[in-house]
């Protein structure tokens, strides 16, 4: 029996008879029959997302859970000839863990949520900003009074919606929100092509920055009087991505010289931008040319998160366990003490923070909470 041409195998199962194994190909999306005795190997059915495969209760079929999306996953069957059936049509992220030959089966449900939570100006206790299941933090602004998130859970290029004073949401664009503008009128949106679009909170029509060939990852308005914005894109695909700036006026994009870099805020005047251009240090750019400054001895898991209100000082954060952490880097001493300290009140299956982000004061902010939860569910009756 020749060996299969695999990519990466796994869920592997034995029949009850020891004859057949079957296992699902991760690299190619199809389930595979090895039939020991004919010394055959073959595809019984190719599949879209699943998760667990086992043998049927009668062990002449093979059941496994597939959805068209990770998130929604049914229960479907193959025969050891290639036919395929609905068994189950489920509402939720089934994944089959085995079954029993008086026909229980054991499932795996799992969710996982993305969350947001903030703490308001004039408040004391931090409240779930969440859209949806889904919400990944856009920006927030300088008083903290204005949270743009993101959400995937309304289909494919997601939505920006905006929270004013912790009210309700509203949805401001397709895309993913970047930046609010200094005057907070406007929310800067990033399409998934890499384009940048100006969007009116509210009544007006929205404007495309002309980028030219760049193509954004990411954007942030500089503050008035300098004007402009900061564009994190590259040219090319092959190429590293850079910090770009763009005037208002549309001459050509200016790329400025930082190297290699991490994280990046922009300057409450406009002057500068703080970039994390190596694993302990932050270097100070000045936007209007000009020798940079650098700041070296830093931790090493310390992001830049926003400079303070008064441009004296640096919010940096670390946002990768529990509790995340705001640190206050003052510019003129170059020493760092911690801010604040920050962690949901119910750990329950907490994974990780993707990301922590104070007002200008540091009195308000808004972080990512990253749950993932389980269930195991013993089901009856099915054939």
């Amino acid at each position: 029996m020749d060996p299969p041409d695999l990519t990466d195998g796994y869920s592997l199962r034995v029949s009850r008879d020891g004859r057949h194994t079957v296992f699902r190909d991760d690299g190619t999306s199809r389930i595979v029959l090895a039939d020991r005795e004919r010394k055959v190997v073959k595809t019984l059915v190719q599949t879209g997302y699943t998760w667990g495969l086992a043998w049927g209760p009668t062990g002449r079929e093979v059941w496994f859970t597939e959805g068209a999306t990770p998130g929604i996953r049914d229960v479907h069957a193959v025969d050891l000839e290639g036919l395929r059936r609905l068994v189950y049509r489920s509402m939720g992220a089934l994944g089959l863990v085995d079954t029993a030959p008086d026909g229980r089966a054991l499932f795996h449900r799992s969710l996982d949520r993305f969350g947001a939570m903030a703490l308001l100006p004039g408040s004391t206790v931090e409240r779930d900003a969440t859209v949806y299941d889904s919400s990944r933090i856009g920006a927030l602004s300088s008083d903290g009074r204005l949270l743009l998130l993101n959400s995937t859970s309304t289909g494919p290029g997601g939505s920006a919606y905006l929270r004013r004073d912790g009210g309700d949401p509203i949805r401001v664009a397709t895309g993913e929100g970047v930046d609010i503008s200094p005057d907070g009128r406007s929310v800067l949106i990033l399409s998934d092509t890499g384009e940048l679009s100006v969007v009116p909170i509210g009544p007006g029509l929205s404007k495309r920055i002309d980028l030219g060939a760049l193509r954004a990852e990411r954007g942030a308005w500089v503050p008035s009087p300098r004007g402009g914005m900061i564009v994190q894109g590259r040219e090319r695909p092959d190429e590293p991505y850079s910090l770009w700036l763009i005037h208002e006026s549309g001459s050509k994009p200016r790329r400025l010289e930082v190297g290699a870099f991490q994280s990046w805020a922009i300057a409450p005047d406009g002057g500068h931008v703080a970039v994390k251009t190596g694993i302990d240090t932050i270097t100070l750019v000045p936007l209007a040319g000009g020798p940079p400054r650098a700041i070296r001895g830093l931790d090493v898991n310390l992001s830049v998160s926003r400079w303070s209100g008064d441009g004296r000082s640096l919010f940096l954060a670390r946002a990768r366990g529990w509790p995340c952490e705001i640190h206050r880097l003052d510019l003129a001493t170059e020493k760092v003490e911690l801010w604040k300290q920050v962690s949901p009140p119910d750990p329950t299956g907490l994974v990780l923070s993707s990301g922590i982000l104070p007002s200008a004061d540091g009195r308000s902010y808004v972080y990512s909470a990253n749950r993932s939860l389980a269930s195991l569910i013993v089901a009856e009756g099915l054939r």
